[in-house]
């Protein structure tokens, strides 16, 4: 199982119109992307800009906007959840991943599904350590290391037997992060190397990684007999409800839904992501409704509802939710009394519209 460590530039964008010269998209004061020409003069991610007056001086800045890499960095993790053993992306830039299949011929025919789909520029570095991979990454041309020609990617590998030797070579900033009270220590001592600090190698290739696997999505099914086309709303009403249940009894919620549609003439497929987590029984059945609007082009006879990544919900969320207990509630001394649910009760005390003396005047 070896580990690879890559770097995406120019990046696909959605929703924006890329800009016709040359340019660099910019995040706090750093690089965050950059075209195809920029990436070849050296540009890469979390360089600070003032670099660039002398790197790729005309370049237009183009300000950071998640909104243009929300989709690109979703679909590259379905990607990776479809294809690697587990991975580490924090974002449609760069990341890890365990790979089995670690050969040339394997690793051409992975970057020909990448490139262009979600990005024009690529470099990997390979070893058997997450650190090690993203170091040979970084230097592996420095480092006098093989390369792998494969068009528009920079493949550095490090193979086994070499690991031994450049362990006490690694620069102390790829480590930084996991001791943070140590490096003024290593400062103040001049030291640059992780074999210059005493046991440091052993802690180094023993530290712990939390490798993403493939989620479960949470699947329900319902097979429409005789490929009914009407009365379908109340079918996706009974199904949505059986989705609710399976969300609170593992106290998940739901941002991404996905609705699959089987006909006799192939499969349709909607899906739609919001911005915000909701597990209320109401609004989860309204998103499934929703998602009616454009319906299959042939009778169905089958329809899946399909939630990725079901998110955690903390109990007091779904007590909030949920209504809890009835109460009596009774809104001035001349109203009659009736049965109001906790979310009711609970809005009343800070939404003018539903207070008692506003409802009174």
């Amino acid at each position: 199982m070896g580990v690879v460590f890559w770097r995406l530039g120019h990046l696909n964008r959605d929703q924006a119109v890329r800009p016709l010269g040359p340019f660099v998209v910019f995040q706090q004061d750093r690089v965050f992307d950059t075209d195809a020409q920029g990436w070849d003069l050296g540009v890469r991610p979390h360089m600070p800009l003032y670099e660039l007056k002398w790197r790729y001086p005309q370049a237009m800045l183009v300000p950071w906007n998640p909104d243009h890499y929300r989709e690109n960095y979703r679909q590259l993790r379905l990607w990776l959840e479809a294809h690697m053993a587990s991975y580490m992306q924090e974002d449609c830039r760069e990341g890890w991943w365990e790979w089995p299949q670690i050969e040339p011929d394997k690793v051409r025919a992975l970057m020909a599904e990448i490139i262009p789909r979600w990005a024009l520029r690529a470099e990997m570095g390979i070893a058997s350590h997450p650190i090690l991979a993203k170091w040979v990454c970084d230097q592996g041309a420095d480092m006098g290391l093989k390369s792998w020609a494969v068009e528009d990617v920079r493949v550095f590998v490090m193979f086994p037997r070499q690991e031994e030797k450049f362990w006490l070579h690694l620069p102390l900033r790829y480590i930084a992060d996991q001791w943070p009270k140590r490096r003024q220590e290593w400062k103040l001592r001049g030291w640059h190397v992780v074999g210059e600090v005493p046991g440091l190698v052993h802690e180094v290739r023993t530290l712990p990684w939390t490798w993403q696997k493939r989620p479960v999505s949470v699947r329900v099914e319902q097979v429409l007999e005789g490929g009914m086309n009407q009365g379908i709303g109340e079918v996706m009403a009974q199904v949505a409800h059986r989705l609710v249940d399976y969300l609170r009894q593992k106290n998940q919620g739901m941002a991404h839904l996905r609705l699959i549609w089987e006909t006799e003439r192939g499969t349709e497929q909607r899906e739609r992501q919001w911005p915000e987590m909701v597990a209320e029984r109401e609004r989860v059945v309204s998103r499934v409704l929703s998602l009616m609007q454009n319906l299959p082009s042939a009778i169905p006879e089958k329809l899946i509802l399909e939630v990725d990544d079901p998110e955690f919900v903390k109990s007091e969320q779904l007590t909030l939710w949920g209504g809890g207990q009835k109460s009596r509630m009774k809104l001035g001394w001349r109203s009659p009394a009736f049965d109001i649910g906790r979310r009711e009760n609970l809005l009343q005390f800070w939404d003018i519209w539903r207070m008692p003396s506003s409802l009174n005047s």
